[in-house]
């Protein structure tokens, strides 16, 4: 059956300060609408078209010609369990069955345990280390073919700092997938991890010719931090002057969209 894209179940305000309107719409409204646009038109005439979301992301979990269904369907339902887990004034301690788990004895103390087991092993092991490492690679790998520009872009994310060339590549596959947000993480990746200040400013400056004015917006404030970085400040003002031009011009979804360059994966 067709994926739905569902309501908030709370005002976009109403998880501040510890989620912000910003983030929530952001995430929502567009990284949420656009998994369920995306698989939807992967869906269409598929033989999986009747089928619950929950069958479809199992039987497209087991197909790698189906790998940017998975991904799509899997996000609309890792979102729409993620919205519906939280609520204005909640948090606190747990209850009921979950509670009693956590609480068990030892329950904290086995898991610590087991995570110290599984370092232990891998690092007293390097076979083991490189065969885990092997097949985590390939299932990166295969993700690189899914086609599908937000997803990209996400696994790029996740391999920023300890695969940086499959995060390269990831980013590269998304700008081709028409992610054009995708151009500025590539630039700030190249930059940031690569320490190619040279190769990152022309993925800034096609990234500002971008109709998307968020992204063209962001793209310039980023430009003028790696301008401000390298100690290029005459550059940068001139580059500040154009972002608020820019932002003048186009309003408050610019602004907003350019506030989110500065966010980097931590290691």
């Amino acid at each position: 059956m067709a994926f739905e894209f569902p309501k908030l179940p709370y005002a976009e305000d109403a998880l501040e300060p510890h989620i912000s309107r910003q983030t929530l719409s952001f995430h929502h409204g567009k990284h949420h609408a656009a998994y369920v646009t995306n698989g939807n038109n992967l869906l269409k005439d598929s033989p999986l078209a009747s089928k619950p979301i929950e069958e479809i992301v199992r039987a497209a979990a087991k197909d790698q010609a189906l790998a940017g269904l998975f991904n799509n369907a899997a996000q609309v339902w890792n979102h729409t369990f993620f919205w519906s887990s939280m609520k204005p004034g909640g948090g606190g301690k747990a209850s009921g069955a979950l509670a009693a788990a956590i609480d068990r004895p030892g329950s904290r103390e086995a898991e610590q345990a087991l995570e110290t087991c599984i370092e232990d092993r891998l690092g007293a092991d390097p076979g083991l280390a490189a065969a885990a490492a092997g097949v985590l690679g390939r299932y990166y790998r295969q993700q690189l073919d899914c086609g599908d520009g937000q997803a990209l872009a996400e696994l790029g994310d996740l391999l920023w700092w300890d695969e940086p060339q499959l995060a390269r590549a990831a980013f590269a596959r998304a700008v081709e997938a028409g992610n054009s947000s995708a151009l500025i993480r590539l630039a700030q990746h190249r930059w940031v991890v690569l320490q190619d200040y040279d190769g990152a400013l022309p993925h800034y400056r096609q990234a500002i010719a971008s109709p998307d004015p968020g992204v063209a917006a962001e793209a310039l404030t980023g430009l003028g931090e790696a301008h401000r970085a390298h100690g290029e400040l005459r550059i940068r003002n001139d580059v500040y002057e154009r972002s608020q031009e820019y932002l003048a011009m186009h309003g408050g979804h610019a602004r907003h969209s350019a506030g989110l360059g500065a966010r980097l994966p931590v290691r």
